[in-house]
């Protein structure tokens, strides 16, 4: 449906996934072919996700595929409302509070 967000790793797109009529935010992680670095640090956010998934203050994490053309990686996660950056920034510097450690 559309790219929604950008980052170190690569993109997030919206998409609707039809057999379970939900939409989801769609990760994919660029190519990192011959750069292990760089595999390295997607594979260390892939395992984060993975570890984390339940938590109640986690987004939920749905699947993941590896592609080998292109070699990435897509993974399918919780559409939220907004970015936590975004939702950080609306909590500092407009509301100008605090998000409580608990």
């Amino acid at each position: 449906m559309g790219i929604i967000g950008h980052g170190e790793f690569g993109t997030v797109s919206k998409v609707f996934h039809k057999p379970s009529q939900t939409f989801m935010a769609l990760k994919r992680l660029l190519p990192t072919v011959g750069n292990q670095r760089e595999r390295n640090k997607a594979l260390k956010e892939l395992d984060f996700v993975l570890e984390c998934h339940e938590y109640e203050y986690v987004v939920k994490f749905y699947g993941v595929k590896f592609n080998n053309e292109p070699a990435d990686c897509l993974i399918c996660m919780e559409l939220m409302d907004t970015s936590l950056e975004k939702f950080y920034k609306y909590v500092y510097d407009i509301k100008n509070e605090e998000i409580p450690e608990d």
